[in-house]
């Protein structure tokens, strides 16, 4: 579970204040959650695997830096440095794959070769583009998958933080599956 939530909606309040040591702080106490974050979403294949978690974090963590407006509390900043991490790992695909930077080609390690062959069918920015308009359809539904997808919550956690059922969770998701399995192209 991502870091304690007072303290980060504390340090949020004291950065949005202009205390700059909060800011550092902050990522000292999300760290290690944001990096988990990273690697769950690394881990599903359909993404470049010479991306690291760490470097994934620092980006999304630099482009957060660069916005006008500070979120309000914990859930918020996961919710955004999420999004975050999706735009510039989008931006990073977009970028491999121009015609100038080889097409389509992928480095593949080794170890990971056995990973990637077992990986979703799905491509990256399909999924992104996907859950936009799930996101603009139904967005309870969109969050309910970005925070199992993406943060590795399970259903009972993303009830708690939501302030619904769990029940209601389990629909959203299903619901959301079969749309979602609808709308990605299949190859």
């Amino acid at each position: 579970m991502p870091a304690e939530a007072t303290e980060v909606t504390r340090l949020l309040h004291d950065w949005e204040n202009g205390d700059e040591s909060a800011r550092d702080d902050l990522l000292r106490a999300v760290y290690d959650d944001l990096r988990a974050i990273a690697a769950r979403r690394l881990g599903r294949g359909n993404v470049d695997v010479t991306y690291r978690p760490t470097v994934l974090v620092h980006e999304a963590y630099l482009r957060l830096l660069k916005q006008r407006e500070t979120p309000a509390n914990r859930e918020q900043f996961f919710a955004i440095v999420t999004r975050l991490m999706i735009r510039v790992l989008l931006d990073h695909h977009r970028a491999c794959a121009r015609e100038k930077r080889g097409g389509g080609w992928v480095r593949v390690d080794l170890e990971d070769a056995a990973a990637n062959a077992a990986a979703e069918e799905s491509s990256f920015p399909d999924l992104v583009e996907a859950l936009e308009r799930l996101e603009k359809l139904a967005p309870r539904k969109a969050e309910v998958v970005k925070l199992h997808v993406f943060w590795g919550l399970t259903h009972p956690a993303i009830a708690d933080l939501l302030g619904i059922g769990r029940a209601t969770v389990e629909r959203d998701w299903q619901f959301a599956r079969a749309w979602l399995r609808k709308e990605l192209p299949t190859d």
